[in-house]
């Protein structure tokens, strides 16, 4: 699910089958991705159950988060955002953090 403002602020949700990839290895391909559209990581915190990264490109912050859910599933949210709306949108990255948990009741 995409969710975009007017002024290009995005938030994306998305979930994957891990079959045979780890959780690691999917991230570090994603970032390798990120990293060749020209953006710069400065954090990382990569584990085997869950992963956050965050870096920027010409003005705007890139935040990822990835978990491992059930059933050999991992669940994403990536927000992309200007620089100087960080202070604005640090709230928004926490509770979308929070908001992440594993549900195996199905």
């Amino acid at each position: 699910m995409v969710f975009k403002n007017p002024e290009g602020d995005t938030i994306i949700v998305w979930g994957i089958d891990l079959d045979d990839a780890d959780l690691l290895t999917q991230v570090e391909e994603q970032i390798r991705a990120n990293e060749e559209e020209g953006w710069h990581f400065t954090h990382k915190q990569l584990h085997q159950r869950w992963a956050a990264y965050s870096g920027v490109r010409d003005g705007m912050i890139r935040y990822v988060k990835v978990i491992t859910v059930c059933h050999g599933r991992a669940a994403f949210f990536l927000m992309d955002y200007p620089q100087d709306r960080k202070e604005y949108y640090d709230p928004i990255v926490t509770r979308m953090e929070k908001s992440m948990r594993p549900d195996c009741s199905f």
